[in-house]
């Protein structure tokens, strides 16, 4: 048995050993939580961005029996639904490219993301046809939601701006 009083230990080189751990391991635990905690409200837009895009593509794909028309498939409607999901009055701009209501190639470019932060850029995309201004019964309706978020960390590769999207792809409903 050890001597406290006299200073010896069970093993000679093995005082601090755990304080030395410890330090070396504090600053890599720090960074992982404030990763965590800095990227956190990017995940939760993310997530509400898909919901918006799928409660706009359900209300665009509705059918009305007692007239045999898809009512709301068109691009004034599907933002409403899309902002109403968002629950916001005027945070969704409703968005054409080169004079489509689309933007048509994957990934999506960069002038398809808003330049500013808050801001949520909505693309409607009837029938598979980037100019395409409503749904024909049995078509598809896609809404394509992007907006640009800043994180409070730093990320991979610099920078601190991240690029969301959602799309969201359904059919019309026919008789």
């Amino acid at each position: 048995m050890a001597n406290i009083c006299s200073g010896e230990t069970g093993r000679l080189g093995q005082r601090g050993q755990s304080g030395v751990e410890f330090g070396l391991l504090v600053p890599i635990l720090f960074l992982l939580v404030l990763g965590v905690g800095g990227l956190a409200p990017a995940f939760n837009t993310d997530v509400a961005l898909q919901n918006a895009a799928r409660e706009g593509v359900r209300h665009g794909i509705w059918w009305d029996a007692s007239t045999s028309t898809n009512l709301y498939a068109n691009s004034t409607d599907l933002r409403k639904a899309v902002q109403d999901a968002m629950q916001c009055s005027s945070c969704v701009q409703l968005q054409t490219s080169n004079g489509q209501t689309c933007p048509v190639s994957y990934p999506i470019p960069a002038t398809a993301y808003p330049t500013t932060t808050g801001q949520i850029w909505m693309y409607a995309c009837f029938n598979n046809d980037p100019a395409a201004a409503t749904a024909a019964p049995g078509q598809p309706i896609t809404v394509l939601l992007t907006e640009t978020v800043q994180t409070f960390v730093p990320l991979p590769g610099g920078g601190n701006t991240l690029r969301l999207q959602a799309a969201i792809s359904m059919m019309t409903q026919s008789t």
